[in-house]
């Protein structure tokens, strides 16, 4: 990261192998892992899910949202892990582990050690930076930053034309000059607070607070939309997301040599804008995401049941409740009239709970062959008001849910692994899938609450290699995907019953 210094959480995973990043907006991005992303991978920061029940699908904005210069890393874990993280982890996970206080140098004396960085950009006129300082005495160790960039327009180097006829794309648009493009430029602060206190023997407890605030980010490809006035645009007003935790991490004995149990609450708040000053008429939509989290994950000590035979146990659980807050509305510029619809892009006060209990048995043979198998069971469920203006029904649903992984591992030699695993991975209906009315790309959203959860049935084989001087891996794998939840064309028609025209 510090090699690097990428523009964004997003930005610092393009080169990593099996991960492609897409953007659609100038201050959004998107990872895929193993050709999928948004509702089908899983987001995470410090072991917290970040994933809610209105994630679209395809590729979102939400990774944007985790400032790059409060991360120490970012794991990638590539391939169905529903096991170990519930819904949605059918492409893989992504976590980004944060910076830590400063560690406690044994002195049992005050040290502070305080932080600035700063990065600007030509290409867009990038400026920004962070100041941050970090406190440690004895076993308490704490954290605190603030940053802040704004971004302009972005500069290229001119129209990419068709080779046959020589015509311009209608997205992206750009400006008079012919070189800046239209939709780019966003405002953003962050700001983060951790404390950590070492109990001994391993053991610690921690409490953080992360938020993050972005302002004025346009969606590239719709400022303005192919075939639109030159001044239309969708633009996030306000994108802001606010995590808070606290969590107990460390050694409680044989039955859970690691351990960790947190307990976080989350906010992702969205104001939307749709400005066309032609028609002087401005869509503005809101929408607030709550979400209550606690998740316990535990491994125990490895414990030997023949001189040849050793095992170990991985075993948790988790819960994750969301509630909705939504509202639209529809302003008259010219006159200052405000028209409010009778629901936003979601229903107001909807609400979406998913969880389940896992374990996972390893065991080795002779330091050589290792077998893994494990299972998880759980459950979703969701609500959602009815709205008899708009000719939205209620929901009222719930699934059991299950997942499974097998594995095994053979070490021919201490330097070379190969690998083969099997994987069943699932993905509940959310809320965007089930209540959402709202423009997605080229079309219009309706929602379908008659949905099923889709699953993926993953078959991958591997081999890696761990010398002083090279690590390699080389992978092969089938994803079968079942169930699964596609948008679908429709005709005026099929416009659910009591849709006004």
């Amino acid at each position: 990261m510090e090699e690097r210094q990428p523009r964004s959480a997003p930005d610092a995973l393009r080169y990593e192998p099996g991960v492609f990043v897409q953007q659609t907006g100038h201050g959004q991005g998107s990872a895929y892992l193993r050709g999928r992303t948004g509702q089908q991978t899983v987001l995470m920061f410090d072991g917290v899910r970040l994933n809610t029940s209105t994630f679209r699908q395809g590729p979102n904005q939400y990774f944007f949202t985790i400032d790059s210069r409060t991360v120490q890393s970012i794991e990638v874990l590539r391939g169905g892990a529903s096991t170990l993280y519930g819904t949605d982890a059918i492409g893989g996970v992504l976590d980004a582990r944060p910076i830590e206080p400063p560690p406690d140098p044994g002195d049992g004396r005050l040290h502070l050690h305080p932080g600035f960085s700063f990065r600007g950009a030509t290409a867009d006129g990038e400026a920004g930076g962070r100041v941050q300082a970090g406190v440690r005495f004895r076993a308490l160790g704490a954290l605190a930053g603030f940053g802040a960039r704004r971004a302009g327009t972005l500069e290229g180097g001119g129209a990419v034309r068709n080779p046959e006829g020589g015509g311009v794309p209608q997205v992206p648009r750009l400006a008079d000059d012919g070189r800046h493009q239209l939709g780019t430029g966003f405002t953003e602060v962050a700001s983060d607070g951790r404390v950590a206190w070492d109990l001994g023997g391993g053991r610690r407890v921690l409490a953080a607070v992360y938020d993050y605030r972005q302002f004025d980010a346009p969606r590239t490809d719709q400022c303005p939309p192919a075939y639109a006035d030159r001044d239309e645009c969708l633009r996030y007003a306000e994108q802001f997301r606010t995590l808070a935790y606290a969590a107990f991490e460390g050694d409680l004995g044989r039955a859970a040599r690691e351990s960790r149990f947190a307990f976080s609450w989350q906010r992702q708040h969205e104001r939307r804008e749709r400005d066309r000053p032609s028609s002087s008429i401005v869509n503005g939509g809101r929408d607030d995401v709550d979400t209550l989290g606690l998740s316990a994950r535990l491994a125990t000590a490895d414990f030997r049941l023949a001189p040849w035979l050793s095992g170990r146990v991985r075993y948790g659980g988790d819960v994750w409740h969301d509630r909705v807050a939504s509202a639209a509305w529809l302003e008259f510029t010219d006159v200052g009239a405000v028209i409010h619809a009778s629901r936003g892009g979601y229903l107001d006060g909807s609400h979406h709970t998913t969880g389940g209990a896992y374990a996972m048995l390893e065991g080795t043979f002779l330091r050589r062959l290792t077998l893994r198998a494990g299972a998880r069971a759980g459950g979703a469920g969701a609500r959602a008001p009815a709205d008899p203006e708009s000719g939205t029904a209620a929901v009222d649903r719930s699934w059991p849910v299950w997942s499974a992984h097998g594995g095994v591992q053979w070490d021919a030699v201490p330097w070379l692994s190969l690998l083969f695993n099997v994987d069943r991975s699932f993905r509940t209906p959310n809320l965007d899938d089930m209540t959402s009315r709202q423009q997605a790309g080229p079309g219009f959203q309706f929602e379908n609450p008659s949905l099923d959860p889709e699953s993926v049935l993953t078959l991958e084989a591997g081999v890696q290699v761990h010398l002083d001087w090279l690590e390699a891996d080389l992978w092969a794998y089938r994803a079968s995907l079942h169930g699964a939840i596609e948008r679908a064309p429709r005709d005026a028609a099929d416009c659910p019953p009591g849709t006004p025209p």
